[in-house]
């Protein structure tokens, strides 16, 4: 009985990292991959009861045998040192905070189960699935700062949201269509590893700010803002630094990175509009086939109230808003569908003396760390 409860707390202290035989590889480290901890083993331990007592899926000791290159997996010895990737451990759950919502969004708990309107301040957890209806938004926070903003006509589950030893998060995401934009800032002391999974390939990353957008065909877009991710599908990758994108199409490896387009800038936009509706034109970027024009509220262009996407060298129409002040984005789109990033925000005045019709309002909760797209 003594024996036990000290091996309890041997263990404990491996996973709370203030045990000295918790340690990561070197190489994997560097390579920001797989890290691993180190497991002494004791008198009567085997790989069975091990990962019965420390693995999320306890058939997972297959792969230890494998890692460690044992020769017999059922014979190990008191004394023998096995590295146990962390990915593997029993780890605790994480939610994550709905912190911007605008229309239609609804979340369900189980596979067949109801789908129900999401609330501001409602916490999504892992195997819950989201959707966003058409000219609909959501922004998932997690603690450690990191957002998911999911546009509209999105549907997400979170297949995995944990933390496992003393400072690792893994959260894996399944898109099934639509486009989501992914803030990651992890918080200091933490090792976060980060997929986005499509049907047709899967997007992982650290660190780092980029869009995944899946097409009613499955395929995959991938643009990266900041820092750099790794796109893989059909054995094969590629790595996005920032300023970088890619397509998979389904059932093929993806495509060699391209370089994302700069947004235009609108070449003739007033101080103060009077009257509705009205055009704006824009410079030309080449090797650009399309603009995706945004009319927004706020400066972060969450609140989106009108979105075009227009061929290059044409004039946007500009109609249906109130009284107010707004901002307008824009977005170069090239030949193979990657968009560039954002533009600044362009202040965009009207001042009419005429009623104008109502738009669709949104709720905002400001987190205490991440931000919109």
């Amino acid at each position: 009985m003594r024996r036990d409860g000290t091996r309890k707390l041997h263990v404990l202290g491996l996973l709370l990292g203030v045990a000295l035989s918790l340690f990561f590889n070197q190489s994997d480290v560097r390579a920001s991959e797989d890290p691993k901890l180190e497991l002494t083993v004791e008198q009567g331990d085997s790989l069975i009861n091990l990962g019965n007592k420390y693995l999320e899926n306890p058939e997972d000791w297959r792969e230890i045998a494998t890692l460690n290159s044992l020769q017999d997996a059922d014979r190990i010895y008191p004394g023998q040192r096995l590295l146990i990737p962390i990915r593997l451990l029993r780890g605790i759950p994480l939610a994550c905070e709905v912190t911007f919502l605008k229309g239609d969004v609804r979340a369900r708990k189980e596979p067949a189960g109801p789908w129900v309107s999401l609330r501001l301040g409602d916490r999504v957890a892992q195997g819950d699935s989201v959707q966003t209806g058409q000219e609909s938004a959501a922004e998932l926070t997690f603690e450690d700062g990191v957002t998911f903003f999911l546009q509209p006509g999105t549907s997400l589950k979170v297949e995995i949201a944990q933390k496992k030893g003393p400072a690792h998060i893994f959260r894996d995401f399944f898109i099934e269509v639509g486009k989501i934009l992914v803030r990651i800032k992890g918080a200091t002391g933490t090792d976060s590893r980060n997929k986005i999974r499509t049907p047709s390939a899967v997007a992982s990353a650290r660190g780092t700010e980029f869009r995944v957008f899946v097409d009613s065909e499955g395929s995959t877009r991938s643009e990266v803002l900041e820092g750099r991710i790794e796109v893989g599908a059909m054995n094969r990758s590629v790595e996005l630094q920032e300023g970088e994108g890619t397509w998979v199409k389904r059932g093929e490896p993806p495509l060699p990175p391209s370089n994302l387009l700069p947004p235009p800038v609108p070449i003739d936009l007033k101080p103060v509009y009077e009257k509705i509706p009205f055009q704006v034109a824009f410079g030309q970027i080449k090797d650009s086939s399309r603009i995706r024009v945004m009319v927004a509220v706020d400066r972060d262009h969450k609140n989106i109230l009108q979105e075009k996407v227009i061929p290059t060298g044409e004039k946007v129409e500009i109609s249906g808003l109130r009284d107010g002040d707004y901002y307008l984005f824009t977005q170069s789109i090239d030949g193979m569908g990657l968009e560039g990033p954002s533009s600044q925000p362009f202040p965009l005045k009207l001042r009419m003396t005429s009623s104008s019709p109502f738009f669709p309002g949104c709720a905002v909760k400001r987190p205490n760390s991440g931000s919109g797209p």
